[in-house]
């Protein structure tokens, strides 16, 4: 309960933020945790890391999500990374470019449902990822 109520609070939780990426931990409050972060937007950027990590969790959405991704998106993880914002960007780029990603499809569909002006703003020095079609397999590839 305690959870869902900073999700009604929104931005000013802020200060709960280091609580919530513990609470990301916990199956129980995991789901709540993430919908709490993403409340709270682009001051939960800290918790990037464990919301990535839970992707593998979520479904996909269908063909229309591409028209809406906020709206759209399946899970609490991807939301409250959509809702964070370009923050989440430069992770969720790197969490692409690793070859042990449990979940490269979400990613990129999360990097996807961003502008393009949020995705160019990825540092060049960090590289971009981008995946190519190889064999029907997705496969991640970098560019400076």
């Amino acid at each position: 309960e305690a959870v869902r109520a900073l999700a009604d609070i929104g931005p000013d939780a802020r200060a709960a933020v280091p609580a919530l990426i513990r609470a990301l931990a916990v199956p129980d409050l995991s789901g709540d945790a993430a919908e709490a972060l993403g409340e709270i937007g682009p001051d939960a950027r800290g918790a990037v890391p464990g919301l990535i990590a839970h992707l593998d969790q979520e479904e996909m959405g269908g063909p229309d999500t591409y028209v809406r991704p906020l709206r759209r998106a399946r899970g609490p993880y991807s939301r409250a990374l959509l809702r964070i914002g370009p923050d989440a960007l430069p992770a969720l780029n790197g969490a692409l470019a690793d070859p042990g990603s449990r979940s490269p499809e979400r990613i990129a569909w999360l990097l996807g449902a961003f502008t393009p002006p949020a995705v160019q703003a990825i540092p060049a020095s960090a590289g971009r990822a981008v995946f190519t079609a190889s064999n029907s397999t997705l496969k991640p590839q970098t560019f400076a």
